[in-house]
Parts: C-alpha cells; structure tokens; sequence
C-alpha cells in the first residue's frame, strides 16, 4: 500500500489540530475535544429539519409578496443581512409550494449553473447565501433562462443572497425584513418569552434568538443564555479599542489573533517579528479600563477566548493600509520559515467574516500561486477549510475555491487540496465535480490524485453515502475521453486511499457500509489489472477490503450476487502471486453468480 501523500498529510494535520489544538476555543464555538459530524451544505434536505425550520418560523410582512411572485413565477430572491432568517424563510416558502422533498443548490453556484441544472417536477430547490457570479452582462436575460427552466417543468426555486443583484427585472427580488422579534421568541421559547425578551439586545438577529433558545433548552438560565451572543464581547473589545490602546498592546492582541494557542518562547517571537514589520509609532504601552489579555508572560491568552473575532473587526475598521501590510508581510514570513500554520489560518478565516477582500489580495491569492511554496498553499487550504467551519464564511469559501480551480496550474493545485479536506466534506458533489474537471482536461497531477483519492477517505468516513460519489465519477472517467494514464492514476489513488481520520482503508469501509457497491468497486478496478503499474496496488487494496467484511455482510453481498460466501473468499487473490493471464472483475470484489 503506498504512503499517504502530501494532501492527505495535509487533512490529517487540520484535523488533529481542530480536534485537539487550542485554536478552536479562539476560532470556533465548539468545545475542544469533542468530535463532529460533518453536515453536507448541499443536497436533499433532512425532511425533520425541514419541519423545524417550518414549526419555528414567523412570517415578516414580505412574505406574502415573496409567496405570490414564487406561485407565478416560480422563481424568487430573498436579498439582506445576515442574520435576517432569510434561509429559514426560503425552506416555509418552498414547503407553501410543493410537500416534494427539498434539494439544496450550491451556494457558488453561477447563473449559467442555474440555467443547466435539471430540474424535477414539482420539485423545490433552495441557494442559500448565493456567492456565484451575475453572469454576463446580460444578467437580467440569464436569469430569464433561469426562470424558464424552473416554470418549464414546474419546480420552485428560492435564492438567498446578502448582495443584490442589479439590473435583473426578470425574477422578482425580495428585499427580507425583520418579523416582530416578540413573535419571534415566543415561537422559540414560549412561556420564557417575556423574561427573554428583556434581556436580549433590541438589535438582536433572527440567528441569535434561535441561539439563545438551544442554550435554553440545553438547560442554561436566561442570562447565561443571552451572555453567549458574544454582544458583551464585542462591546468589551470596542471599549478598549477608544481607550486608545498604545502600540505594544496592539502588537500583543493582534499576535494573540493570528496564533491562538502558541504560548512561551515562540509566541515572543512572533509578537518580536510582527513589532518589526509594524510602521513606526508609539511604541510606549497605555493603561486601558479593562484589560484583553490575561496570563504571565509567555503564558498570554485572551481573557474570553471570543475576543479574537472582535479584535479582528475593530483593527480592521481602525488600523491604516501600511498596518496591515506589515501584518501580512508578518504572515507570510511565519509561514515562509516555519510551514503550514493552523493559528494563522484560523485568524485569516476570522478576519474574512469582515473583510475577505484583503485576505485573498494579501495572502489567499498569492499563497494558492505558489509564492511561498507547498507550506503556503497548504496554509491558504486550512484557511478555506476552517472558513468552512462557520456558517458565515462557508459559501464564501467554496466561492474562493472555484476560482482557483479556474486560475494558473499551481492554482488548480491549490484548489485541489482545498477540495479534499473539510470543503470537500461539506459540498461533496461540487468537489468531485471540480476534480473530475480537473482529470477529463488533462491538468491531473499528483496532487490531484492524491486529492481525490484522500477525498473518498474523508467521505467514506462520513458514513453518509458520500464515497459513492467519487465511485461515481470514476465510472464516468473510465466511460469518456478523459486521458488513460490520469484515469488509471486516479483509480488507482482511490481504491488505495485510507481513511485520514481513522487509519483504515477507504475501500474496506465503504464496502462494510453498503456490500451492494462491491459489483461498482470491481468495475472501475477491471481496466487496472491489465497494466502491471497499477495491478498489484488494486489487488491488495481490493482482497483487504474484502477480507474486511464481516461474515453477515458477506453473506448479504453474496445474497445479491447469487454466490456462496465460501466460495467468494476462495477467489480472492493471493496478492503477493503475480496473476497469469486476464483477471475477471468478479475475482477482485466477489465471485460470479
């Protein structure tokens, strides 16, 4: 069995960073320790969900308006703010339309993706937090074909976007307002909503009161409740920022930003380095009221770990250009002399809910081009990875990821990491498409392989179904026109890939999970045995596999394919024996009816 590859080294050091490392106490509000279960972002819609979102909503007066126009039109966009419940609102409206299950588009989806996709009858589909492209100039006439396509054979289509879209008249484009926020609690909470609603923030979003009402029902009291929006946070945070902080405090909580978790000699040194990269000013330290940062030095942390984000935000509003091109000059340093860094990527990400324009321009943009080597486009992928984690920067994400798909072949490198690792997890149709792409035109290198191959590790691991997609597009690989060798690489990394998480061969799982996909695995793994590259890799990956399979599982298998368990373990060959001859599929995965 080969080594794992650079990318797969790649998710496994996120992963155990994510799971394990002090960043996730600073950049995200899971508990450290505790495991996930990844949520695809696309797809059918969980028909329960589906049902909550419903049971919990509280229609705004717009709503009616949004409802006729999706009756007629079949077409609608919900366009404001985030936290504004607009998704919720997009699941009500489609539910209003059709009791048909409800699918989910990709958020980067492009008008022209819209325009192609096939749609069901009767059917409803929902883009929440729209990032793709207008379209040409010819927006309005795009999504015209968008509207014709949806109406033409009777499905509904809901898109959710915080940017508007201009000069389009041809869908009609709901501008989503707040619905009463007491009727809102009380959907949430019920006979709590009197003593709720006094303590909530008057501004508070639709997102928050559902916050506060899983808070509530997980046990906690009203203020502890009310106390995790984070609102006294950010006020905190604001406050010391007009106390005028003098420049080593900003240096301090700015290094604390981008390296949650380092402590000791080399959190110094970077808050030394990062001091030097600074323009010159005060260098004098004024006492402020409330103090950010606790512990001895080498020992310094936030005192609430949700400080980092807001301090972000605040340095963001307040600090000049020449600042923050010595931060980025700082970062690329960090990361040119020590690799890959999960802190750094990890305050980017933050730093991206407010302002995405300068990470891309400053470091995703050059880092995904090879500027600092493997070490910065392996940061620029755990930067879009932990992006992915937060609901507000997700779609954005993806969207960054696209376009480095479409950029210079070290970039489509770049994306293809990005493609394997927790993005990949979220939006797995969207990654295989981007990485088939990559294979039928030629442009699959190592990494893309590597990636592919890693990316049915982690969606075999999901136990969701989500390594039959890869299984998929390799049977369409092998039906086109995609070049021979890349397609056999390509499988080849597939059928021999391991599980990043759990250390176990792919293959072995996914056939434990469904014996059923034994006939699809012996299919794409056929056109392998002939060539004496790939042969010995494919027969031990697929005899370890099938060894693996419990004796009930078999049995199913064999139920299927009219065999007799016995019999199927026979014909497994031996790997260490060089084969004579042509090898029949059934061999590889199971015997013959």
């Amino acid at each position: 069995m080969r080594e794992p590859g650079r990318v797969a080294d790649a998710v496994i050091n996120f992963e155990k960073a994510y799971i394990s490392h002090s960043v996730i106490g600073s950049a995200t509000t899971r508990p450290p320790g505790r495991t996930r279960k990844r949520r695809r972002q696309t797809g059918l819609l969980d028909e329960h969900d589906v049902k909550g979102a419903v049971a919990m909503y509280v229609s705004p007066a717009c709503h009616a308006k949004a409802a006729a126009k999706l009756g007629v039109e079949h077409v609608v966009l919900l366009e404001g703010e985030r936290g504004l419940g607009k998704q919720t609102a997009a699941i009500a409206l489609l539910r209003e339309k059709t009791p048909k299950p409800l699918r989910r588009l990709s958020p980067a989806s492009t008008v022209k993706d819209l325009c192609e996709y096939r749609y069901q009858p009767g059917r409803g589909y929902l883009v929440a937090d729209h990032v793709g492209a207008e379209g040409s100039r010819h927006a309005d006439f795009d999504w015209h074909l968008v509207r014709d396509a949806v109406r033409r054979v009777g499905a509904f289509l809901v898109v959710t976007r915080r940017k508007p879209v201009v000069d389009v008249d041809s869908v009609k484009v709901v501008a989503w307002a707040w619905p009463p926020l007491e009727d809102v609690v009380r959907s949430h909470v019920g006979e709590a909503a009197a003593e709720v609603l006094a303590a909530l923030p008057a501004d508070c979003t639709m997102t928050e009161v559902a916050g506060v009402a899983a808070r509530l029902a997980d046990g906690e009291p009203v203020d502890e409740a009310v106390r995790g929006l984070g609102r006294t946070a950010a006020e905190v945070v604001r406050t010391w920022f007009e106390a005028g902080p003098g420049r080593q405090d900003l240096v301090e909580v700015t290094a604390l930003a981008f390296g949650a978790g380092l402590t000791g000699e080399e959190f110094e040194a970077r808050r030394t380095a990062l001091d030097r990269h600074l323009p010159p000013g005060d260098r004098t330290s004024t006492a402020t009221a409330t103090r950010l940062v606790t512990g001895a030095p080498g020992a310094r942390a936030f005192a609430d770990p949700r400080y980092g984000e807001h301090v972000l935000a605040e340095l963001n509003a307040r600090q000049s250009k020449s600042f923050w091109a010595g931060v980025v000059a700082w970062l690329a340093e960090i990361v040119e002399t020590t690799g890959a860094d999960v802190a750094v990527a990890f305050g980017l990400a933050q730093l991206s809910e407010v302002d995405l324009g300068t990470v891309e321009t400053g470091c995703l943009d050059p880092w995904s081009a090879g500027a600092l080597g493997w070490s910065g486009q392996t940061t620029a992928a755990f930067v879009v990875w932990a992006m992915a984690l937060e609901e507000r920067t997700r779609s954005a994400a993806l969207g960054v990821v696209r376009g480095w798909a479409g950029g210079s072949a070290v970039q489509r490198q770049t994306a293809a990491l990005a493609l394997a690792g927790e993005l990949g997890a979220q939006f797995p149709a969207e990654a295989v498409a981007e990485l088939k792409k990559m294979v039928e035109r030629g442009r699959s290198d190592d990494a893309v392989t590597d990636a592919l191959g890693t990316l049915f590790g982690v969606l075999t691991a999901e136990k969701d179904g989500g390594g039959g997609l890869v299984l998929e597009l390799l049977a369409d690989l092998g039906r086109g026109s995609a070049p021979r060798d890349a397609v056999s690489r390509t499988t080849r990394a597939v059928l021999t890939a391991w599980n990043p998480e759990d250390d176990e061969l792919a293959l072995g799982a996914l056939l434990r999970e469904d014996p059923a996909l034994a006939e699809a695995v012996g299919k794409v793994a056929a056109p392998l045995l002939a060539d004496p590259r790939f042969r010995g890799d494919v027969l031990r990956a697929t005899a370890a596999a099938a060894q693996n399979l419990k004796e009930g599982e078999l049995r199913s298998s064999c139920r299927r394919s009219k065999a007799r368990p016995n019999r199927w373990r026979r014909r497994i060959p031996n790997p260490r024996r060089r084969p004579s001859g042509p090898i029949p599929v059934s061999v590889v995965i199971r015997s013959p009816a």
